[in-house]
């Protein structure tokens, strides 16, 4: 259940990240950690 959570929850994000940053070439980054890249 938490798995399938998290990853709901990675797939959302990234769902908007995407939709909110498509033009930007930006690199998130959690603790030094690449966390999303926008494609």
């Amino acid at each position: 259940m938490k798995r399938l959570h998290k990853r709901f929850l990675l797939a959302t994000f990234c769902a908007l990240f995407t939709a909110t940053l498509q033009a930007a070439d930006v690199t998130i980054t959690v603790n030094g950690r690449v966390v999303a890249k926008p494609c």
